[in-house]
């Protein structure tokens, strides 16, 4: 019987691989140091409902990062008076439920109950509420949390003037008190050697400060191993003293720029000069070549060492330095402020320092803010009470990433203490007028209003109301896309009548998900993402839901990835999340429906990219993911190549070619290609075990295979010293000299690959490996006997490989395969003797090709992807991401900003820029044209494809010689169907061609044409973008 198994991982398989994360970015040294730490996080709740946010982002920010290590965290939620709870608790209420997500499944039914009534009782009664919500957040997440909710309506009335109290903590976070009322709390903090980091968000406007004392000691480099480590290739040594040395980058995660002078180095591998293997030498210059090189001067007599071998290159590791950081108090950063290079966005840093200020200044003394006379100052004035959503998440994302580095003893804090962001370029011209003229003495507008309100008063009710009747399509609900829809959620998308929200992602949610996926739970495993999503936001009850059976559309809706091009649906604005490259083009859905795109992507787990795509304002964006290595696979020279080796040999072995081969006994008629049919007899026929030692023979065959024979044939068909035909060796750095390996009983690397792939065998075939199986002797006669079946299994291999007139497909036919035979494709992809596996045989594959051998736990980090959430890069992103998303619904023509985020270098961490303007191109009749640029044909009806071309003939004198939509060809001048073709309706041909329904509005055309009147053969054609009256498009009209 044919039956393929589901498993669900337990939690001891994933036992320890959530502090993974932890300890690549961090190394083992800052990770003890983070659970050694007492963190108290407060936040003060003074001018609206959405003062809570900045600190319930940080709390989830650190509790994501610290949940898989113990952790000691305090919650200090201050409320300035019980007036505060009256007016805004119908708001507070509503971002209460909302961040619902981090309960545990067993307390979501719980709902949140304010009482409105003016009396003592009920306000505590209140407290006692928020703190038990605060409790049921983050108390299920591990380690030991306590919350405090206090009345203060002054700071020196504040428990963080309590000595006693603020003295248990080692770093301390505030939010949302005016660095001026910090001085006295600062001091404390600097009497008791406590790092303090301070964050506030005012509307548009958001900082944080940081001061880690007169001597904070921090490193720049975690474990050697780790993703983020420095490591070149050696190109040459030069025979001189002191020695030059030319190196190349070879971590393919790091920055060639971050060696300097007087960094201290490790010469490791070069083989030719074995008296240097392993020893430290001091930079003494480094420069840098025009072809990314370096040349670097270090304390090295290499004239008395032998000559240096290209060839059997090794590596510079660049030593983790310790440097000592000396903070200044915040009374002098206030006095003299360094704002050069604190800044992400800010044009005029010093006037936006002085506003926040001034007016923290004038509202201590008078509660209310000042009416003033200047921009910038009126716009922070005129926004001062109000809290953005976004806003909030990028601020409690810097602040959380700076609590890590406290907290780890590692990376470099902020540049000169202070950090300064606006966002007044969101607003348009007509809404900061109307702001600037707002009274100070009118009505609070947040009072009594919804968690909407201060974006309602800052871009105005109008904006608001397009945010909620928007549409719009998430794609990929990974760590950045949690991100990205919970700060939908608060910012009402797609929440009005006419609004939707789409979301797609087929992926399913397993056990590894539920450390990093803050949105999923328990109950969501097995769900695709989409499904879990859109489960989850509808349990939102301050949301007005509408039922899949009304004609009004539901808030959310899962979208299948096929469905996304098939599928009669229409949005505003697409948002792409997806880390990797995308498995849906976006780019032909965009032109087709001049829909604006929202794209981040990912660059080697280190480097996170923003691009926003608007129709006629931006250009295409830029392919800014290094192109993944699997055509390198060959002669690999980076681990990740070794590991995207691994993950392809087993995802092949024991994944595509055994559904594959269960798909064929089901239907023998089934398409399948030549060279999937040839190990699709493999499977069935050729080597199909009968027992468990014919499994461990195979396991004991591809050793030799992977890690030998291969080899051996590579090094006989281009040896050591070759010579390429401009003179140069073919082996060098970018081809890395290979080395055979010869198995070893001895070697434990060895025979736990042999037995990790018998185990993976087994299990493929249905064979239970009872105890009583001795597979260690087992492979010792296999190994000391030399098995004639091994090796006549393996030189068949070899004679049937030659063989390229084989017809596997008839071979199939012929062999004698049964209906009910059992075939178990792998799909646990996180459990741990597949993340051991592919740690093994990436280690094995490094070593056959002399390559820095990554630890385990980066191997593992690597296959479960866990960075953006673990640096809280994620909630950064993600608020950059929507603060684009304002400018593009009030459809701004410019003022649009990519954003880069690059955690190897803090100098660099955050840089904007704006995109670039569309490419122009030539076009008959037209003077310019760009990729938005299409050719509209609209009929009010339904036309034929003879109509079409005669549209084009009159129009713009061109003659249609060619014509498709997608991959699929509508006409061509020398097929035989032409003009059958020609007479039919454009929506039938497409319909014909592409075997699907016409879901659209419009259709793309893209033509080959010549000029009636040149005659010449015209490049670079817009397309044709076809209004289309039948089929399925016909719901548009």
């Amino acid at each position: 019987m044919i039956s393929t198994p589901l498993h669900q991982p337990q939690e001891e398989e994933l036992a320890g691989v959530p502090s993974v994360a932890l300890t690549q970015f961090f190394g083992s040294d800052g990770v003890d140091r983070m659970q050694q730490q007492t963190i108290l996080i407060h936040h003060l709740l003074q001018h609206s409902c959405g003062d809570v946010l900045i600190g319930l982002e940080i709390a989830k920010n650190i509790v994501l990062s610290f949940g898989a290590i113990h952790h000691d965290v305090t919650f200090l939620i201050e409320i300035s008076n019980m007036n505060f709870l009256r007016d805004h608790g119908k708001g507070l209420q509503e971002i209460f439920q909302t961040f619902s997500f981090l309960l545990e499944d067993e307390d979501e039914d719980n709902l949140f109950s304010l009482p409105s009534q003016d009396n003592e009782g009920d306000w505590n009664h209140m407290k006692k509420e928020i703190q038990r919500i605060y409790e049921k957040y983050f108390a299920s997440k591990g380690g030991k949390v306590q919350v405090f909710v206090e009345f203060c309506d002054h700071i020196e009335k504040s428990k963080l003037q309590d000595d006693q109290f603020i003295s248990q903590f080692t770093i301390v976070s505030i939010n949302n008190y005016s660095m001026l009322d910090l001085i006295t709390v600062n001091e404390n903090c600097r009497k008791h050697d406590i790092e303090m980091i301070a964050s506030e968000t005012r509307g548009l406007v958001g900082s944080v400060f940081c001061d880690f004392g007169n001597s904070f000691v921090y490193k720049d480099l975690p474990h050697p191993n780790s993703v983020l480590y420095d490591y070149f290739y050696v190109i040459d040594v030069s025979p001189t003293n002191p020695a030059i040395i030319t190196l190349r980058g070879g971590s393919k995660q790091g920055q060639t720029n971050n060696l300097k002078e007087g960094d201290v180095i490790s010469l490791e591998g070069i083989e030719s000069m074995p008296e240097i293997d392993g020893s430290y030498f001091t930079c003494l210059e480094v420069n840098y070549l025009h072809d990314s090189n370096l040349c670097v001067t270090i304390d090295l007599d290499a004239s008395i060492l032998p000559p240096f071998n290209p060839v059997s290159a090794g590596f510079a590791i660049r030593v983790c330095k310790e440097t000592i950081s000396k903070h200044k108090p915040i009374t002098e950063i206030l006095q003299n402020p360094s704002l050069e290079k604190c800044v992400l966005h800010v044009d005029n840093p010093n006037i936006v320092h002085a506003s926040i200020m001034t007016i923290g200044k004038f509202y201590k003394t008078f509660h209310r803010v000042p009416h003033s006379y200047q921009d910038i100052l009126m716009l922070v004035a005129a926004t001062y009470s109000s809290q953005l959503a976004t806003i909030s998440s990028l601020i409690g994302g810097i602040a959380a990433m700076e609590i890590q580095k406290a907290a780890s003893g590692y990376y470099e804090p902020i540049p000169n203490q202070l950090f300064y962001f606006d966002a007044f370029d969101c607003v348009n011209k007509h809404q900061k007028e109307k702001l600037v003229k707002r009274s100070s003495q009118d009505i609070d507008p947040c009072m009594n209003g919804t968690m909407y309100s201060s974006q309602a008063l800052i871009f105005g009710q109008q904006v608001h109301e397009k945010i909620e009747n928007s549409k719009h399509l998430l794609y990929t609900i990974g760590p950045m896309g949690c991100e990205y829809l919970k700060n939908y959620l608060m910012m009402g998308v797609g929440n009005g009548l006419q609004g939707s929200f789409l979301v797609s992602d087929d992926k399913k949610v397993s056990m590894k998900h539920l450390g990093t996926h803050f949105l999923f739970r328990r109950r969501h495993v097995g769900l695709t993402k989409a499904e879990a999503s859109a489960e989850i936001v509808q349990k939102l009850k301050h949301l007005t839901i509408h039922s899949s059976a009304s004609k009004t559309q539901q808030l959310i809706t899962p979208l299948k990835e096929s469905s996304i091009i098939k599928t009669a649906f229409s949005v505003d604005m697409i948002t792409d999340s997806c880390d990797i490259i995308s498995a849906v083009d976006f780019m032909e859905f965009c032109n087709r429906d001049k829909t604006s795109l929202i794209k981040t992507t990912c660059n080697n787990g280190v480097k996170y990219n923003l691009q926003i795509v608007v129709p006629y304002v931006t250009n295409l964006p830029e392919n800014l993911i290094d192109e993944k290595p699997y055509y390198k696979l060959a002669a690999p020279t980076l681990p990740i190549q070794c590991l995207n080796w691994a993950e392809t040999f087993f995802y092949r072995e024991f994944t595509t070619y055994a559904e594959t081969a269960l798909t064929y006994v089901k239907e023998p008629t089934a398409l399948i290609s030549t060279t999937v049919k040839e190990h699709m007899y493999d499977i069935l026929v050729r080597y199909r075990p009968n027992n468990l030692l014919e499994c461990l023979k195979w396991a004991r065959l591809q050793f030799e295979i992977l890690f030998n024979t291969s080899i051996q044939l590579l090094i006989d068909n281009y040896p050591f010293y070759m010579i390429t035909t401009d003179g140069t060796y073919f082996w060098s750095v970018t081809k890395r000299f290979p080395r055979v390996l010869n198995f070893d009983l001895c070697n434990p690397n060895h025979v736990e690959f042999v037995l990790l792939l018998f185990k993976f065998r087994a299990q493929l075939y249905g064979f239970e490996v009872p105890e009583t199986f001795d597979i260690l002797t087992s492979l010792k006669e296999i190994s000391h006997n030399h098995d004639e079946s091994v090796y006549s299994i393996r030189n068949t291999r070899n004679n049937m490989m030659k063989d390229d007139d084989m017809d596997y497909g008839q071979l199939l036919q012929q062999s004698n395969i049964l209906s009910d035979i059992e075939l178990h494709p792998y799909t646990n992809y996180e459990h741990k003797h597949y993340l051991q596996f592919i740690y093994i045989a990436t280690i094995l594959r490094c070593e056959n090709f002399r390559i820095v051998q990554p630890a385990k736990w980066i191997i593992w980090n690597t296959t479960l992807d866990s960075t953006p959430s673990i640096l809280s890069i994620s909630s950064i992103m993600s608020a950059l991401g929507c603060l684009e998303f304002y400018k593009v619904i009030q459809g701004f023509r410019d003022s649009y900003n990519n954003a880069t985020i690059d955690v190897t270098n803090c100098l660099t961490l955050f840089t904007q820029t704006p995109p670039k303007n569309p490419t122009i191109s030539s076009f008959p009749n037209r003077t310019y044209c760009t990729f938005w640029d299409t050719i509209d044909i609209d009929e009010n009806i339904e036309i034929t494809l003879k109509d079409l071309v005669d549209i084009m003939k009159e129009c713009y004198n061109l003659e249609i010689s060619m014509c498709s939509t997608g991959r699929s060809m509508l006409y061509s001048f020398f097929t035989k169907r032409r003009l059958e073709d020609l007479s039919k309706p454009i929506s039938q041909l497409v319909f014909e061609k592409t075997k699907t329904p016409v879901s659209s509005k419009f259709i793309l055309i893209d033509i080959c044409c010549h000029d009636l009147i040149t005659l010449e053969e015209m490049d670079d054609i817009p397309p044709i973008r076809y209004r289309c009256y039948g089929g399925a498009s016909s719901s548009f009209q």
